[in-house]
């Protein structure tokens, strides 16, 4: 494990590292819908949040409202960008770019970094039971995909589609951290703790190695159905089923980190510079791509609007919302969307082919974030 200090540390860098569309937490692709001939499309989508604190407060001293949950506090950077179009009659070939981090703490890991990162008084003799999960991973490539329709009469129509991609790894970071703390004293605390961590930048206690890159591949399949006299629809998404990232020469580290070496500042806090002990070598690692999941509600409520709600699911986490769209003209529509994982809500707007949205669960001081934006250029 690592000290209290530097694995907050690990926590934020995490986040800093750096799109399917609509409110969704998580990003997807979908290979059901239809590609025009002569039609470049580009997407993206970005989305961070977190359960303990405002964004602006995340990187910088705590100082703000906090606000942790009761059991698991998650962190969520998901990023997308996608360039492509119709290639060979009903193909789409694509080119992607991916970022997704998932950061996952108990609470008394949060409450023990707040406390230190304000200054404040230790409760005397609290145990601290130390849990960090971290999943991260920066890659792109080349996705391939195809719909066919399985099934149409003159009411129901049932699609399926599915896409195969070729991706290149550039970072990633995949760890665990366990341990305890205590504080003997209002301004002190210790820490006893193991990590294991697979990584291309390490960010828990600046080691220089060299860098890694890797190859793999994945999958993304879908099937919608549409019923045309009730104007509705069901549509199941499932995106890197079986994906793979496999890692070259890939700097690993098991360690043991103890709080030693202390000294105080003005104030009388404790200050650490801990012993670190264990085992670091390279070797061959296969990153296993956190599949996720979608089920999506549509329905037309009159002519020009739609309702419609879903559940993502990735990392053990469900991520619901649900969605007004109304079209306002030939040339102009605007959605109104709520998520209820974080409690954000989104505006998308649409001026003939550029699309842009934003969410947010609060004007100020947020702790969501996300951006929409959508591009068709006819050639």
């Amino acid at each position: 494990m690592v000290p209290l200090n530097h694995s907050l540390r690990l926590l934020t860098l995490l986040y800093i590292c750096s799109l399917p569309l609509r409110a969704d937490v998580l990003q997807f692709f979908d290979p059901t819908k239809e590609h025009k001939p002569s039609v470049l499309t580009s997407k993206l989508s970005y989305f961070i949040a977190n359960d303990t604190i405002s964004l602006e407060e995340f990187f910088g001293d705590w100082q703000a409202h906090y606000h942790p949950r009761a059991g698991k506090n998650i962190a969520i950077q998901d990023f997308r960008v996608d360039i492509g179009g119709r290639f060979y009659k009903d193909f789409y070939l694509g080119f992607f770019h991916k970022y997704n981090v998932f950061v996952e703490a108990n609470k008394d890991f949060a409450d023990l970094y707040h406390t230190i990162k304000n200054k404040e008084d230790f409760y005397h003799d609290r145990d601290y039971l130390l849990n960090l999960d971290i999943q991260g991973v920066k890659y792109s490539g080349l996705v391939l995909s195809k719909n066919s329709l399985l099934f149409k009469d003159s009411e129901n129509s049932i699609m399926i589609g599915g896409a195969l991609s070729l991706s290149f790894g550039h970072d990633m970071q995949e760890g665990t951290v366990r341990g305890r703390a205590t504080s003997p004293s209002e301004k002190m605390y210790q820490v006893q703790a193991q990590s294991t961590y697979h990584y291309t930048d390490n960010h828990l206690y600046d080691l220089d190695v060299k860098g890694a890159n890797g190859f793999g591949y994945g999958a993304d399949i879908a099937l919608a159905y549409t019923n045309s006299r009730y104007d509705f629809g069901i549509k199941l998404i499932a995106n890197d089923v079986f994906s793979r990232i496999y890692w070259r020469d890939l700097p690993y580290s098991f360690v043991d980190i103890q709080t030693e070496n202390k000294t105080f500042d003005k104030d009388g806090y404790v200050k650490y510079s801990p012993a670190i002990s264990g085992l670091e070598k390279y070797t061959d690692f296969t990153q296993h791509i956190e599949a996720r999941y979608k089920l999506i509600f549509e329905k037309k409520i009159y002519e020009d609007a739609v309702l419609s709600g879903g559940l993502a699911r990735s990392y053990g986490e469900n991520f619901p919302y649900v969605r007004f769209d109304e079209a306002l003209s030939e040339e102009q529509d605007v959605g109104f969307s709520y998520e209820s994982r974080f409690d954000s809500f989104g505006f998308d707007y649409r001026y003939k082919s550029f699309m842009i949205g934003l969410s947010t669960d609060a004007l100020s001081d947020p702790s969501v974030f996300a951006l929409r934006s959508s591009f068709q250029l006819q050639f």
